[in-house]
């Protein structure tokens, strides 16, 4: 056999051993640091309070809300298309909405002078096999990061449940990368 012939041949069974070897698993730890760095580069400075949530905030001292560099509190709604809105008496809502919170129950859209980013606080994989090796759907629970505040701010803004994500992750030349919400 020629050189190049088995040099062609050695490259060839390489490639298709490289095709046909298993897909390497997402690891938890990595997943959960790319889902932390889109949390980061999502930081955000408006949040949308339930009416109690809003109550509770304008019961503190004036110490506390000057830590949150209050910008605007204004009454809001979640569904553009509800006639409160289009007659002005609300705006639309512009965060996401408090969980439990009814879609027509009115909120407060409440924009503050600093950004708060959000972080992973548990991450699993569902049980499915997905149709692609290459994909993985992972699940996590998450909240904003308001440790830097006081605790009684802590309290008034942080809902009393976690939310919850879906990401689609794939595999693409030896390396997992976060592709979208799911």
């Amino acid at each position: 056999m020629s050189r190049n012939s088995t040099c062609f041949s050695v490259i060839f069974l390489g490639l298709l051993l490289a095709l046909h070897a298993p897909a390497q698993q997402l690891d938890r730890d990595a997943a959960k640091d790319m889902l932390n760095k889109l949390g980061a580069a999502a930081a955000t400075s408006e949040f949308v309070l339930s009416p109690d949530q809003d109550q509770r905030l304008h019961t503190l001292t004036k110490d506390l809300l000057d830590a949150l560099q209050i910008q605007s509190d204004t009454p809001c709604l979640l569904m553009a298309h509800d006639p409160r809105v289009r007659s002005h008496e609300f705006v639309v809502c512009n965060g996401l909405f408090p969980p439990g919170l009814d879609p027509h129950q009115p909120a407060f859209d409440l924009k503050l002078g600093k950004p708060f980013a959000w972080h992973v606080l548990t991450i699993s994989f569902p049980d499915a096999t997905p149709d692609n090796p290459d994909e993985q759907i992972i699940q996590y629970t998450w909240e904003y990061d308001f440790s830097s505040l006081p605790s009684q701010l802590q309290q008034v803004l942080s809902p009393a449940t976690p939310r919850s994500g879906r990401s689609l992750f794939r595999l693409d030349a030896g390396t997992w990368s976060w592709v979208a919400y799911r």
